[in-house]
């Protein structure tokens, strides 16, 4: 606090996040006898209105549909959804901020187009986009979505992305519960040119409904930040009643690049397809249970033009919880390693 005379006193106020009351503060003051005043409490706190280019969204139920990049940015302090029956547009251009806590939940529809979802503190992030048992239109193109916790989340919903990024940075703290993309019960969207960086998982897609998902997701990039000194990290899971297809994938720099278990399904087993997967790491000097793809408990496995490079353990296929025998068509199989003195177990192939 700066002495201005005359009994004025200048300070700076912080504003990283802003509200739509704007910045919160309140003040603390003693004297050189240790008399001390106070003006509001952090329960209670004074606000200094936010001049902000752009425009605040108030929490709730969103009743303005067309984001435009003329109002954008846009500031999300509180939790905001899109009803059903009512359709989100967010133009090509418009930026979209969320404080820390904040997500965007989808109940009706939801089209993006060359948008960028941003954090307005990026070491705390946002919770990301829900499409959740939405019954309007999923359409997100091109878009950007950065430092959420989990970037999009599809909860018994379809729709389509399509070259999208999602991102983060890699010095950033994982965020609990993180992943890029998250499929969850009956979801089968289509996902087709998802980059994806420094989350792990970057895709988590989980089923245990009798009904089967069916996802495609073809020509994805998942990068995770190389450290030899990691011990987990995963490109991929798969759990439970899910028909996934994945094609044009390439997994770069994870400790494990898939790892698939359909037991959470009882008996329901449904087929695996991978076609032109390339899993690869630049080294692993001090790991000894990293592996490139696992795969569990599904009833079949169709791989054509799988590549594995970098990992002690390649691809191994087990099927200890599955009553019926499965079976495996694969070809075009490429497994190399580095060399690597420290590692205690090694495979290329493993079927048990």
């Amino acid at each position: 606090m700066n002495d201005m005379g005359d009994g004025v006193y200048n300070a700076q106020i912080p504003g990283e996040i802003v509200g739509t009351t704007g910045v919160e503060y309140y003040l603390r003051a003693w004297d050189n006898f240790g008399l001390v005043g106070a003006s509001g409490y952090a329960d209670n706190p004074h606000y200094v209105a936010a001049m902000l280019d752009g425009t605040v969204i108030p929490g709730g139920q969103i009743t303005d549909m067309w984001w435009t990049p003329q109002n954008s940015p846009y500031y999300i302090s509180s939790d905001v959804f899109v009803s059903p029956g009512s359709t989100l547009h967010v133009a090509a251009g418009s930026s979209v901020i969320f404080s820390p806590g904040c997500g965007l939940e989808i109940q009706g529809g939801f089209v993006a187009t060359g948008a960028q979802f941003l954090a307005q503190n990026s070491y705390m992030g946002w919770d990301g986009i829900m499409i959740n048992n939405a019954m309007g239109p999923i359409a997100i193109q091109n878009c950007s979505i950065q430092h959420a916790v989990v970037g999009v989340t599809f909860l018994n919903a379809s729709g389509q992305m399509h070259n999208n990024t999602i991102s983060k940075d890699a010095e950033n703290n994982s965020f609990t519960g993180e992943a890029g993309v998250k499929l969850q019960g009956n979801s089968s969207p289509g996902i087709n040119g998802l980059n994806v960086h420094n989350y792990t998982p970057a895709v988590m897609v989980q089923n245990i409904n009798t009904m089967a998902s069916n996802p495609v997701i073809t020509n994805v990039y998942f990068h995770s930040q190389y450290d030899p000194q990691r011990v987990d990290g995963t490109a991929l899971i798969v759990e439970g009643n899910v028909s996934l297809t994945l094609q044009e994938a390439d997994i770069a720099e994870y400790e494990n690049g898939i790892v698939w278990n359909a037991a959470l399904a009882n008996e329901n087993r449904n087929t695996a397809v991978l076609t032109n997967v390339s899993v690869h790491i630049s080294g692993t000097a001090n790991r000894s249970v990293n592996q490139a793809i696992n795969i569990s408990n599904v009833s079949s496995l169709q791989g054509t033009g799988i590549s594995i490079l970098g990992y002690p353990k390649g691809l191994e296929l087990a099927n200890p919880e599955l009553t019926n025998t499965g079976t495996a068509t694969i070809s075009g199989l490429s497994i190399r390693k580095t060399e690597d003195n420290q590692r205690t177990e090694e495979f290329g192939l493993k079927n048990r």
